[in-house]
């Protein structure tokens, strides 16, 4: 059986680790969704397809950039709690944020897939055609980012998941 110490510690690295990817995550899809333009021809007319002509994809690439932002500041609150030992209100606002952040990922990761969806497949009850048949780049841009959110959120579950667990254990 391990020391608490030895937990302890195990539990720190695995947290600090965590956070970090979720950073380099959030990061990636941003940057994966704001470079993503293309101009086709279509019918010998130019047809020119950026991010920010969805409204769902600029929600998507601001919650992650906010989620960026809120795991950077919790990776500096957990070294300051650290410091100072963490009590039991520490892991629960930790649990607290954590959730937030999982939960704002999410819905952009969400708005960001039902587009994307209607892009790829297109819509015949409402008369939208696929588009991603003749805008591969920017539609496998648009894929990768938000494949990146969705491990951006798994991660993000797991630290909340972490968080719980360890508010949990604590008797007060």
């Amino acid at each position: 059986m391990e020391s608490p110490l030895k937990t302890q510690k195990h539990h720190f690295g695995v947290q600090v680790f965590l956070r970090t990817v979720v950073i380099g995550t959030t990061m990636a899809a941003i940057w994966l969704m704001m470079t993503s333009k293309e101009i086709a021809i279509v019918f010998e007319l130019p047809f020119e397809a950026k991010y920010s002509y969805m409204p769902a994809f600029k929600f998507f690439a601001c919650a992650n950039g906010i989620a960026c932002a809120f795991i950077a500041a919790s990776l500096l609150l957990f070294f300051i709690f650290g410091r100072i030992g963490l009590s039991p209100t520490c892991f629960f606002i930790l649990f607290l944020h954590d959730l937030f952040t999982m939960l704002l990922v999410l819905s952009g990761v969400s708005a960001a897939t039902a587009v994307g969806l209607v892009g790829r497949n297109g819509n015949s009850h409402a008369g939208w055609m696929p588009i991603c048949d003749n805008l591969t780049k920017f539609c496998a841009r648009v894929t990768l980012s938000t494949v990146f959110g969705y491990v951006s959120f798994i991660l993000l579950l797991v630290l909340t998941i972490m968080a719980a667990n360890k508010y949990r254990q604590i008797s007060v």
